[in-house]
């Protein structure tokens, strides 16, 4: 398994067992030999792709609309930033700076969703397997531009042999008790004599001003998607999936093993393959194992000759392209900058190459603050059962597409102080600071120095979602339209079609809300909590009106949420409220539908604008979710190489970086309250199932 797809929660909880059971080694030699013993044994904690995708669905499949994915990146970039300080000759720091960065990737994303068990067109139409697995490949770049200015004065002193000069050779080896309390070994060097004694300094304070933009996006396709009735058969198929990176290299496996299990009917000859690993990548390509298949021996038993057609129909699948009906579609705009006063110094000292003693101290006062728009679209089918319609039997699609804008915004505005303190003794090739008690301490008192005020992070967004049946084939329309040309045409929305608006707000914001109002003892709401402006803002994000403003006070008297706000979720965290609208009258969607010059293959997508149609209908709330946003990325973007040169604030640098990123996102319902009478009995009646099926979904959110 690979390390990329490690997320941070998963990799945690391992540390912290590994941790356990450590134990600084002693002095007798029995308590070293526990302690290896102990650490090989930490060595041996991995995480399998079965707890990846116990992590990865962690949101669930039982109800309509949950919805999670996972992705993995991975490229090349590069970077370039030229400086220059024009009056740097007088004494007087005025850099001016200006730099970009390109990066490109691919990017392979898996999405697990749960569609409707039923669809109601003329009649009610079964859906037998709404449990949809999508695997989509597709290309991933990014690009960013920054601009900044520095105007600052200081200076620089410095006596004796700097301490950055002043160990050139290496220290001897000793033997000494002492060794065991000084943690590492250093070879550095130790000198003596006057120039082993240095002293330098440096302080500059100023100004500082800096800008950026940042645009990234991603598109891809799935061509095969696989559809499931329950939950565990997902799980299998995943681990399978997550090993292989996708679907096709899925199928691109098992073909392979097919052909090694029958080997003598393919040439007598083994194709290699990899131990199972997240995300795995170099199996043979498709047309070389379809090659390898193409030669099936004639004398080979029948089952062997089918089987080997199956395999090559799935692999020869993803050879036709231009299939838009499943899709992911991402992209972002980011724009960021601060601004402010800063001051720093440092002070070092070594001397006769016993000891040396750094202390570095910064502070920064200003502001700083970031927004960013993202935008997504993501389509899926399903496929209803069989059932006659005129003269024919066959099964009808529904298409599901979510059509999503989110917000993101981060304010700052403060002090921000840090303070460091350093020290070694270097005769002995020990560090204090590394392995030791000492170390230990005193990087804990540097941690308790350092002091930042919180900052401001909000996120808020609207989700178009309409479930939608496709329009009769063009080839069968009375109007044939020729290849290569879009023709729009009407599509009829169905049950569960509707929007989302949800925000991000602080339990401690909400807690006050309800300590202001609320009365535990009577377990009602004070009537002057309508005028209170808070609860307006709660309103205005979630697109309620003030006359159906008792929604909202329904929402917080229930005991779940109550609860959860008051006494289980930590007061500085933000949650997310949601509520879903329906449209009194299902509208008629517009679709480009068109069919490609070379394969004949039919595209079939909404139109580009279909949201507008939805949040422009009279809507009517039907439910308010309070729910929680679990994303975890893991970065190991990093430099490869950078050439340039820089002097007294003037030079050029470039830089080529590798990609490698990997993440889940997903979110989870703490608690559903249905504002429509219907669905609320449903909901508190014996099948709570039947709400969901029937209500407008919750938001997707997709980002990277």
């Amino acid at each position: 398994m690979t390390e990329m797809f490690r997320f941070k929660s998963l990799k945690q909880t391992t540390e912290a067992r590994q941790k356990e059971i450590l134990i600084k080694p002693g002095r007798t030699e029995e308590s070293r030999r526990r302690y290896e013993e102990l650490l090989e044994q930490s060595k041996s904690i991995v995480i399998t792709p079965k707890d990846v995708v116990n992590y990865l669905i962690y949101v669930g499949l039982d109800y309509k609309g949950q919805i999670q994915m996972a992705f993995e990146t991975k490229g090349w970039g590069g970077s370039s930033e030229v400086s220059v300080n024009p009056l740097g000759l007088v004494g007087l720091n005025t850099e001016l700076s200006i730099g970009g960065s390109v990066k490109r990737a691919k990017q392979r994303v898996i999405i697990v969703s749960k569609g409707p068990s039923s669809i109601n067109f003329k009649k009610n139409h079964k859906i037998p397997m709404p449990i949809v697995v999508n695997s989509l490949v597709g290309k991933y770049w990014e690009g960013k531009t920054q601009i900044g200015i520095d105007v600052s004065v200081g200076f620089e002193a410095a006596a004796g042999v700097t301490p950055k000069r002043g160990n050139a050779q290496a220290a001897a080896e000793t033997s000494s008790s002492i060794d065991e309390d000084f943690g590492k070994k250093d070879n550095s060097p130790g000198l003596t004599g006057f120039e082993a004694v240095g002293v330098s300094a440096s302080a500059n304070a100023g100004l500082k001003a800096e800008a950026g933009y940042t645009y990234d996006h991603f598109y891809a396709e799935d061509v095969y998607p696989l559809y499931f009735e329950d939950q565990k058969e997902v799980k299998k198929k995943l681990e399978k999936i997550l090993s292989e990176g996708s679907i096709r290299g899925m199928f691109k496996y098992d073909a392979c093993s097919f052909i090694n299990d029958h080997v003598r009917f393919f040439g007598n000859k083994k194709l290699n393959l990899h131990d199972k690993i997240l995300w795995h990548t170099t199996t043979k390509g498709y047309k070389d194992i379809i090659k390898r298949l193409n030669n099936c021996s004639p004398n080979a038993p029948e089952n062997i000759k089918s089987e080997s057609e199956i395999y090559k129909d799935k692999l020869n699948h993803f050879s036709t392209k231009g299939d838009a009906t499943t899709y992911l579609r991402l992209s972002s705009h980011k724009a960021e900058g601060q601004a402010g006063v800063y001051a720093k110094a440092e002070a070092t000292a070594a001397a006769g190459g016993l000891a040396s003693l750094g202390v570095n101290a910064e502070l920064f006062a200003g502001v700083s603050g970031s927004y960013k728009k993202a935008y997504s679209r993501f389509q899926s089918k399903t496929v209803t059962e069989s059932y006659k319609r005129g003269e024919k039997i066959r099964p009808q699609t529904v298409f599901t597409t979510y059509d999503t804008t989110i917000m993101y915004s981060s304010f700052y505005l403060g002090l921000d102080a840090d303070i460091d303190v350093s020290g070694n003794i270097s005769r002995y090739g020990r560090s204090l600071k590394d392995d030791t008690e000492f170390g230990e301490s005193l990087e804990e008192a540097m941690e308790k120095a350092k002091w930042r005020p919180d900052s401001l992070n909000q996120i808020s967004y609207r989700t178009a979602i309409a479930y939608w049946r496709k329009p009769d084939p063009l080839s069968e329309s009375h109007r044939p339209v020729k290849p290569g040309i879009i023709k729009k045409r009407k599509a009829r929305s169905c049950q569960g079609t509707g929007v989302a608006f949800g925000q991000s707000f602080v339990v401690g914001n909400l807690k006050k809300l309800i300590t202001n109002y609320y009365s535990w003892s009577t377990g009602k709401f004070n009537k002057n909590i309508k005028n209170d402006p808070y609860i307006k803002i709660i309103a205005h994000a979630l697109n309620i009106p003030f006359k159906d403003i008792r929604y909202i006070i329904r929402f917080l008297r229930n005991k779940d949420v109550l609860s959860n706000i008051a006494y289980y979720l930590p007061l500085d965290v933000g949650i997310l409220i949601e509520a879903t609208h329906k449209p009194v009258n299902l509208p008629r969607l517009m679709v480009n539908q068109k069919i490609d010059k070379k394969t004949g293959k039919e595209f079939v997508q909404l139109t580009p604008d279909f949201s507008k149609t939805l949040f422009k209908e009279k809507l009517k709330p039907e439910s308010i979710r309070l729910r929680y946003r679990r994303r975890d990325v893991h970065d190991k973007d990093s430099s490869l190489f950078t050439i340039g040169f820089k002097v007294q604030g003037t030079g050029a640098k470039i830089r080529l970086e590798k990609v490698q990123r990997a993440g889940a996102d997903g979110i989870f319902d703490v608690t559903t309250v249905f504002v429509n009478n219907e669905l609320k009995r449903l909901h508190d009646g014996q099948n709570p199932a039947a709400a969901y099926e029937k209500a407008v979904p919750p938001a997707a959110l997709f980002c990277q």
